[in-house]
């Protein structure tokens, strides 16, 4: 009895080993799964649940991953979805339960992208994390948002391909017969390490940042990080970006709620003119001057409406010793954007500008265009008489008609004749006799004023035709403007 009872409680124990061990294998399968990871897996590296390039592109763009997986022991991946808010929790989660990651390490990085907020992060795991630092992760955020705008295509690609050269490049390789430049010179790279011997140099592999190509163009030698002029500006392909902010208060002219509420104003004109309406000031035009700086920006940003790129931009710039203002109107908005209107809509809010009453200028200026494009004509500006002229106006036709009057009473009538000759023959006499020549013509000269700037009409600036700068030449534009 004593051993069936021995027996029965070891035979018990060996089946609580067994499903504990069989328990801790299953626990343990997920991590195995993942550390076996080598990229013969099966899953996509190219996640695109929102469709933004078709199926065959995504499927080809992972089977080249891949192969770089196995070659460069390090995992790289996208992850795009509309559902991904916030973003960089998202990218986590889905990268730590889809089986991502090489090795014991789980090394590697993926790029995560809602279109709907507009907003990405990258998220790098293991030994990656030393190679993508969190200043190098920003830089390649910023390059993919700008990217994306023109094409999510190339975007994309260009992620991959920036992160799979960073990380060949610390083991010595060279990808870039597999992993060419789009385009020439290539779309920006972050990167660009300094070196022990110049420690402000850059890496001459790098590519060229936007202010180093805007730099080239223009043949200034701006520092500022202009991260809205592109690297590939000169193939450049223009395009709409409808998220872009309208106003862009880099000189703190407004308040906060004078910034909210030109927001929505500029909004509501865009939809009832259907083109676009943008404001941008900032503390220098960096080399450039005010006009080619509001085109460049226009341009570069996306803006416009329709084929043309149809809309406005009004560019203040508080820079000492540049100090002015420029409208620069694009596509179908040129057409009453003309020499003789712009003084109009200079004449008007000069003082403003010039008194520092700057949001009351801002705000003139787009309710004189708001008039402009939606009648066709600036109504007349009735307060630029004064109360002094309008007085002088009336009694001046007062006494107009009051000395024509005494004239008129006091004149010697004949009777109507047919010829000339029959007047002097009826006692009327000539006192006075002159000669008149009827064959001078007279040109008008506008008036300059000095204290308005150079310029026809009425001091403005003026230019037409211009595109701004680097390629993609679709863009025509035609304004000007005044220093203040």
């Amino acid at each position: 009895m004593l051993t069936n009872i021995t027996n029965s409680r070891n035979r018990f124990a060996q089946l609580m080993a067994m499903l504990l061990l069989a328990a801790g294998l299953l626990a343990s399968a997920p991590a195995a799964a993942w550390a076996n990871n080598d990229g013969t897996d099966e899953y996509y590296r190219v996640n695109d649940f929102c469709e933004l390039i078709p199926d065959s592109d995504a499927d080809a763009l992972s089977t080249q991953v891949k192969a770089e997986v196995r070659l460069l022991k390090m995992d790289f991946g996208v992850y795009v979805s509309s559902k991904a808010d916030p973003i960089l929790d998202w990218t986590r989660g889905f990268y730590e339960k889809n089986n991502c990651g090489y090795g014991p390490g789980n090394d590697g990085v993926m790029l995560g992208y809602n279109p709907t907020t507009g907003k990405c992060a990258v998220y790098a795991c293991g030994s990656a994390k030393k190679l993508f630092t969190d200043e190098y992760r920003a830089k390649l955020e910023k390059a993919f948002l700008r990217d994306v705008k023109a094409n999510p295509q190339d975007a994309i690609y260009n992620f991959l391909r920036y992160s799979i050269r960073k990380v060949a490049k610390a083991q010595g390789q060279n990808v870039d017969d597999r992993w060419p430049a789009l385009t020439a010179p290539e779309g920006t790279e972050p990167g660009g390490t300094a070196s022990a011997t110049n420690p402000g140099s850059k890496d001459p592999d790098a590519p060229k940042t936007g202010t180093e190509i805007y730099n080239e163009v223009h043949g200034v030698k701006t520092t500022k990080d202009l991260d809205w002029y592109p690297a590939d500006a000169y193939a450049f392909k223009p395009f709409h970006d409808e998220k872009a902010p309208r106003v862009v208060d880099n000189a703190d002219l407004l308040t906060d709620q004078e910034e909210a509420d030109l927001k929505a104003r500029l909004k509501d004109m865009r939809q009832r003119l259907n083109m676009d309406f943008v404001f941008v000031s900032d503390v220098s035009s960096y080399g450039l001057s005010r006009e080619l700086f509001a085109q460049d920006y226009y341009k570069f940003n996306g803006y416009g409406v329709g084929e043309k790129y149809d809309g406005v931009i009004f560019f203040v710039c508080m820079e000492d010793g540049n100090r002015g203002f420029v409208t620069a109107a694009c596509g179908n908005a040129e057409g009453l954007m003309t020499e003789s209107n712009l003084n109009k809509l200079d004449d008007r809010v000069i003082d403003l500008f010039k008194e520092g009453r700057y949001a009351e200028g801002i705000s003139k200026r787009f309710t004189d265009l708001d008039s402009l494009y939606t009648d066709g004509h600036l109504p007349f500006n009735w307060g630029g008489l004064g109360l002094g002229c309008f007085g002088g106006l009336v009694f001046g036709c007062f006494m107009g008609f009051t000395n024509l009057g005494r004239k008129r009473h006091k004149m010697k009538t004949v009777a109507k004749a047919a010829h000339a000759r029959q007047y002097a023959n009826g006692g009327v006499e000539f006192t006075v006799s002159t000669d008149v020549n009827a064959g001078t013509t007279y040109t008008r000269v506008p008036y300059v004023d000095p204290d308005k700037g150079s310029g026809g009409g009425g001091g403005s600036s003026f230019f037409s035709g211009s595109g701004g700068s680097g390629g993609g030449g679709s863009h025509s534009f035609s304004g000007g403007g005044r220093g203040f």
